[in-house]
């Protein structure tokens, strides 16, 4: 396994100035954590080169004021070793929306107690968890086969009746999962287009950069969803 230290070293190795020149300019955290200006895409390929996952280098990573190593600590989580209370003490301390999103796209999917965070975080007094028990939906809905087609129904109908009201990123995250269950199959598709139309534009504030929530009911209307659900 390796050292914290050669973690370093490897981020060190490939910091990019004009990454970090963007992070200060946007002051990402509040000055919680610095960072070497590494992308996402980058920080996977790391991830890999670093070996196989465990949970002591991540809990180590975990306690690093460094984007890098917030981000790397998810990524090398092993999670047939994580327990429940674990995953759930891990959401409550996200800082970051992005790490949300990482957290729920590439980890999240991996546990075999999704289905019932998900369930559970949606509606959730914290909003971190409601927003990543709808990425997590998100994610279940495009890799998962179950759970049935009534359940992701009932989902759509609390996305219509509920995003407008919603905190900033659970909007986002509630977005993500109306346009990932409308992209299931052709039931689904149906009632999530109707549903994005009946909500209509969304608004979430991602900070100072480009940005903006999807329209879902554009996205679907594309011949390439219409396809997958085998409508054309």
């Amino acid at each position: 396994m390796p050292t914290l230290k050669q973690v370093y070293d490897l981020l060190e190795w490939h910091r990019d100035e004009r990454g970090v020149t963007h992070w200060e300019k946007n002051n990402l955290t509040n000055g919680k954590w610095s960072s070497f200006g590494i992308g996402l895409t980058r920080l996977k390929s790391l991830a890999r080169q670093l070996g196989k996952p465990s949970t002591s280098l991540a809990a180590e990573l975990r306690t690093e004021p460094v984007w890098e190593c917030q981000v790397l600590a998810i990524l090398l989580e092993d999670p047939t070793a994580l327990k429940k209370e674990q995953a759930i003490a891990q959401v409550d301390a996200l800082f970051a929306w992005m790490l949300s999103h990482i957290w729920c796209s590439t980890l999240a999917p991996r546990l075999p107690y999704r289905h019932e965070l998900a369930e559970s975080w949606i509606t959730d007094s914290h909003q971190t968890r409601r927003r990543c028990g709808w990425l997590i939906t998100a994610e279940i809905s495009k890799k998962d086969k179950q759970p049935d087609d009534p359940v992701f129904s009932h989902l759509l109908t609390l996305i219509e009746r509920d995003i407008h009201n919603e905190e900033n990123y659970v909007r986002d995250a509630m977005n993500s999962a109306l346009l990932a269950i409308g992209s299931r199959n052709a039931v689904l598709y149906e009632k999530a287009l109707a549903a994005a139309k009946k909500i209509g534009p969304i608004e979430v504030d991602y900070g100072d950069n480009s940005c903006k929530a999807p329209d879902v009911a554009a996205h679907l209307s594309s011949s390439r969803v219409r396809k997958k659900v085998g409508l054309l």
